[in-house]
C-alpha cells in the first residue's frame, strides 16, 4: 500500500544521525529519541531521510535523491519509506 504522495515527511527533530566505518564498511547508526532505540542503515538509505525535510513531498524527495545518488526512487517507494520511519519514530507524525 501506497502512502500519501502529498506528505511532506520531516526527520524527528531529535533523531541523532551518527556515521560509523568497521572494517572498511560504511553504516549509520540512527537513534529515535522518545523510546531510545537504535537502527542501522546505509549510506544511501540515510541521505534519503536526510531529504525529509517537512518540506519536500516524496516526490521532491525522490528528484533530490536522483540529484545526490545517481539513481531515482520512484514517489511511492519514497512515501512508503516515510511511513516506515513514522512507525519506528524517525519521522514526525503528522499532526
Amino acid at each position: 500500500m501506497t502512502a500519501s504522495l502529498d506528505s511532506r515527511p520531516r526527520l524527528h527533530p531529535d533523531v541523532k544521525i551518527v556515521r560509523r566505518e568497521v572494517k572498511g564498511v560504511v553504516h549509520y547508526v540512527v537513534r529515535e529519541p522518545t523510546e531510545n532505540k537504535y537502527f542501522q542503515f546505509e549510506p544511501t538509505v540515510v541521505t534519503l531521510m536526510r531529504l525529509m525535510d517537512g518540506q519536500r513531498t516524496p516526490d521532491e524527495i525522490a528528484d533530490a535523491a536522483a540529484e545526490t545518488l545517481g539513481g531515482r526512487p520512484s514517489a511511492g517507494v519514497v512515501a512508503d519509506f516515510a511511513q516506515k520511519l513514522k512507525r519506528m519514530g524517525i519521522v514526525e507524525r503528522s499532526p
